[in-house]
């Protein structure tokens, strides 16, 4: 399938690990593309690369990571062109992928401007509101359930630059950012210490919800024939720790604004958009 060069992307995991573990068989995985606040393409945050790293290695299945908009990923995966990365099942999922075991928890934060704070309880304390999200990401039934209904949504990029900049201008009353932080006053200190530049944040104490991440495959397809192989290999990572020691990593500013250049090798694949370090 021949993509637009600014449209997707796809990299070969850079570590002398995966290479020496030869992997037996090459598999597409589909994840969404990232953007810096001017636009720019940039990687998968460290912790998830690490994570598609290890499970790689472990599995001995050669990822061959591709960027997409979310939603197009999504609908890539659906027709059976990858696995695709970091899905929470819901419902509506369940009836075109088949899932992994959970991989990690992710936490949906809700993140306000400072100064503007409100008591969450739950769904119902997001009435008349207007919240940005990623756009084509799910959050949970109960969300979707609730959504353009008892709260209106906005959809923005697949970047937390988007989504704060909405709130910074008040195009939005609260953002719903996903974060392997536990702690609502860790994940909000480390949220000021990457965007304050963009404005002053305050993440409410509870998360609005809760879920493990997956990767999925579209179902009655041969793709769902590697899922076993790849639980196997979650199970073993989860086992000797190496699941929470990747998501432990700590992301910095550099991390955040370097666009893809000479860390992420690229040339011109006819068929694949660009590929890194081949």
């Amino acid at each position: 399938m021949k993509l637009h060069p600014f449209l997707g992307f796809s990299w070969a995991i850079l570590s002398a690990q995966v290479l020496a573990s030869s992997p037996t068989k090459t598999v597409s995985l589909l994840v969404p593309e990232q953007h810096d606040s001017k636009g720019q393409l940039v990687p998968l945050s460290p912790r998830q690369q690490k994570l598609i790293e290890l499970i790689s290695i472990e599995s001995g299945l050669y990822f061959n990571v591709k960027a997409y908009p979310w939603r197009r990923a999504q609908r890539l995966a659906q027709l059976g062109y990858g696995l695709i990365w970091g899905v929470i099942k819901t419902q509506e999922r369940s009836k075109y992928f088949k899932f992994s075991a959970p991989i990690a928890t992710l936490n949906h934060w809700l993140v306000v401007p400072t100064g503007y704070a409100f008591p969450y309880r739950n769904i119902q304390s997001l009435s008349g509101m207007r919240v940005v999200i990623a756009n084509g990401d799910l959050y949970g039934d109960e969300f979707d359930t609730n959504r353009n209904k008892l709260f209106s949504v906005e959809e923005e990029a697949f970047s937390r630059e988007a989504r704060l900049t909405m709130l910074a201008k008040g195009r939005a009353d609260v953002a719903l950012i996903g974060s392997f932080h536990t702690a609502a006053k860790q994940f909000e200190a480390r949220l000021n210490y990457l965007h304050g530049d963009i404005g002053d944040w305050t993440v409410l104490p509870k998360p609005q919800s809760t879920a493990p991440i997956h990767i999925a495959a579209p179902l009655d397809h041969p793709l769902s024939h590697h899922l076993p192989t790849i639980n196997q290999a979650i199970s073993r990572l989860r086992q000797r720790g190496a699941i929470q020691a990747a998501i432990s990593i700590q992301e910095t500013k550099s991390d955040n604004i370097q666009p893809l250049s000479e860390s992420y090798r690229f040339n011109k694949h006819q068929e694949d958009g660009y590929v890194m370090g081949r």
